[in-house]
């Protein structure tokens, strides 16, 4: 996944998580929010607004460390990464999303992943095949 669809700061990720929508499926869950919806405070240092885009798309991978330790950790988010590669021409702009596995996750293989995640951004309304 290229840097500038990676969601930063903690602004961001706290606007996602408070006014963001929650879709869930088996070991993972996405939390949504359109980008017409997100009304940013100006950047603390210099006072000027964030400079992202309208039409931006920005993904966040949240990983907490009951998880498992570094190791299951980064493994889990290269798997996110990757299929979010796979989607990424196929995903509207204007969105910010954020994705969280949890203990099933460990579980599941790759292909079953990919499955979940298109079935969760579809019903999020996220890709643009879905509705």
């Amino acid at each position: 996944m290229k840097r500038k669809f990676t969601l930063k700061g903690k602004i961001l990720f706290q606007e996602v998580y408070n006014k963001g929508r929650r879709f869930s499926g088996t070991g993972v869950r996405i939390i949504v929010l359109k980008r017409g919806s997100l009304q940013l405070k100006n950047d603390l240092k210099t006072g000027t607004p964030p400079r992202n885009e309208p039409s931006d798309l920005k993904i966040g991978l949240a990983i907490g460390r009951k998880f498992g330790n570094a190791v299951k950790r980064n493994r889990a988010k290269r798997i996110l990464r990757s299929i979010c590669d796979l989607y990424l021409s196929e995903m509207k702009r204007g969105c910010y999303f954020i994705i969280q596995p949890n203990e099933d996750f460990k579980k599941l293989t790759y292909e079953t992943v990919k499955g979940i995640m298109k079935e969760l951004l579809e019903k999020a309304g996220i890709m643009q095949n879905g509705y």
